[in-house]
């Protein structure tokens, strides 16, 4: 399973992917692995078991303590992301060889000698996108794990009868010690993995649309560089010359073939990103509609928790800081799968600005080949059904 890939992928993707390949691990996901030690295998297991059990107390929690909406507000506001959290751990569990297959195939693409910046506009390229994504991802999951320790040391010092970092409820007596260090530890650990899960994948997603965009930046770059551009062949000193014309014809025929080869380059690139992107949209697109969906109920559930807990600041703050963190996950997602579709758009007017005109019948063929692969959309998409567009976000913020 992850064996497999982990041999399929070299150091330079192992490099690349370093910041998920550690963080997933972290979580328990046994991602790109030589070989998956036994010891790693028990510590996925309690991982897993670790996140389940606190999910389903949180779960047990809002039907068994019915002490009031505020409180079952809070619980079931805490319990959408960390749903979502554990739909992702859950597929990247067990969808470990397609993920890896994903990451694998970006072994035969290049991106750091592309420009970080369009020379035209001064905007960032997809290319210089990808570092920047890292370090955002690195960020968020960071600033979420400090906020997370900041607002439990609030809620411990604030509440009486040792509150847990969660509303949750267990068979049995958590506010006696040791159970209660135990409790709140393993929560603690719980609060981790979702923070992973959550922010990590989010950017792990971003990462791999920009890729695919960097790539197609890079082939519209290759076909706007396919030109007629004539030269005087060299000619040995003392030799006569051909005429003017006999050294026109060798010299068009010359350059044809080194068009022919270019566009011929083109076509294979073209391929491959078409196939990387077929491959990471039939890998992904299962757990990008569960993402949509649970986003939908998390940021309504929000909203609503919020207004139920007017008056308690904390609370209040909670719920505004998750609406907006929710929130600005989907503006990831739908930004760079966006990005993707426009990207794969701007090939054909590569294709159709390379110097074409005056080119024999099988160049022109080639080129028209690859406009009429660009008028299939390419999108990337939430379940088969729902694209993951900026239109996308902005109906499920209405």
């Amino acid at each position: 399973m992850a064996e497999k890939f982990a041999l399929a992928a070299g150091q330079e993707t192992h490099r690349c992917f370093r910041l998920y390949l550690t963080v997933f691990r972290v979580s328990g996901i046994p991602l790109l692995f030589n070989k998956v030690p036994k010891l790693f295998n028990l510590y996925s297991t309690v991982a897993g078991l670790c996140f389940c059990v606190t999910f389903v107390s949180m779960v047990a929690d809002i039907f068994m303590k019915t002490e009031g909406i505020e409180r079952t507000m809070e619980t079931v506001r805490t319990a959408f992301p960390m749903a979502l959290a554990l739909s992702v751990h859950i597929f990247l569990r067990f969808r470990c060889e397609e993920v890896g297959r994903v990451i694998s195939f970006t072994e035969s693409f290049t991106w750091e000698e592309l420009p970080t910046k369009d020379p035209e506009t001064g905007s960032l390229t997809m290319a210089g996108w990808i570092p920047r994504v890292q370090w955002f991802g690195k960020t968020f999951m960071q600033f979420a794990m400090i906020l997370h320790c900041i607002i439990t040391a609030i809620r411990i010092a604030v509440l009486d009868n040792r509150p847990l970092s969660y509303n949750a409820w267990y068979p049995f007596d958590t506010a006696v010690s040791p159970t209660y260090e135990l409790v709140n530890l393993t929560q603690l650990f719980t609060a981790l993995i979702c923070d992973i899960c959550v922010f990590g994948f989010n950017t792990f997603y971003a990462m791999l649309s920009c890729i695919a965009c960097s790539q197609l930046e890079k082939l519209r770059a290759n076909l706007l560089d396919i030109r007629q551009e004539f030269g005087t062949p060299a000619q040995d000193s003392g030799a006569e010359t051909d005429t003017e014309e006999g050294r026109q014809v060798q010299t068009s025929q010359q350059v044809f073939c080194r068009m022919q080869e270019q566009l011929n380059d083109c076509v294979r690139h073209h391929q491959d990103i078409l196939r990387y992107v077929r491959i990471l949209e039939d890998t992904l697109n299962p757990i990008m509609a569960v993402i949509f969906f649970l986003t939908l109920c998390c940021l309504c559930f929000c909203a609503f928790s919020v207004i139920t807990s007017s008056g308690n600041f904390l609370q209040m703050t909670q719920g505004v800081l998750l609406y907006f963190g929710i929130l600005k996950d989907l503006a990831i997602y739908t930004f760079f799968a966006n990005e993707v579709t426009n990207q794969a758009e701007k090939v054909r007017d590569g294709a159709w600005g390379c110097d074409w005109v005056g080119t024999p019948i099988a160049f022109q063929k080639c080129i028209t080949t690859i406009i009429s692969a660009t008028n299939n959309e390419v999108t990337l998409t939430a379940g088969k059904f729902v694209p993951v567009r900026v239109r996308t976000m902005v109906n499920v913020r209405l």
